[in-house]
């Protein structure tokens, strides 16, 4: 088993200001036997709770940062919370404290990255068909840019049309 090193990692080419770093991690790496195969950060699949535990601590070590990445128990809905807050259920982590990492974990559903292009506050939002109906990136935008501060985003890696089949319910939604 062996952990991957950050240069598997892939760096988004999006620099809203120079504070603002983003990191997407990928599955590469032997770290989980099957069925995860891989580098696996999700609490919720069955993997060992300390194997994954010990991968996120790999995170933090890899990113040098003072902070551990705020962490969320994600519930595909609409809620946003900032970086530190106890209940960490929700679907979006937002910060004005620089070295302070927001991450989200996705699969299918679309990771979306905000900052103010004054570099003083930054968001993760995981952006599933619920939280959208929901109106997440909206509220993540209200949170993150209360009085119109100017935002850029950056919209990740997620499932595609040819990949994914939605029911009839998730299409009136």
């Amino acid at each position: 088993m062996t952990l991957p090193d950050i240069n598997q990692w892939l760096r988004p080419d999006w620099r809203p200001h120079p504070r603002v770093r983003a990191l997407v991690t990928t599955r590469l790496g032997r770290h989980s036997p099957p069925p995860w195969h891989g580098f696996n950060l999700g609490m919720n699949c069955g993997d060992d709770p300390a194997r994954v535990e010990q991968a996120r601590r790999h995170v933090h070590k890899m990113l040098a940062v003072d902070h551990p990445p705020a962490w969320l128990e994600q519930v595909h809905g609409d809620r946003i919370i900032q970086a530190g807050d106890a209940d960490t259920r929700a679907d979006g982590v937002w910060t004005g404290e620089p070295g302070w990492p927001c991450v989200v974990l996705t699969a299918d559903c679309l990771p979306v990255l905000l900052a103010r292009q004054d570099g003083s506050a930054v968001a993760a939002v995981h952006a599933g068909w619920r939280g959208l109906h929901g109106g997440i990136l909206g509220r993540a935008v209200a949170t993150l840019a209360p009085r119109g501060e100017p935002l850029s985003a950056w919209l990740g890696p997620s499932i595609s049309a040819r990949a994914y089949q939605v029911g009839e319910d998730v299409h009136r939604a």
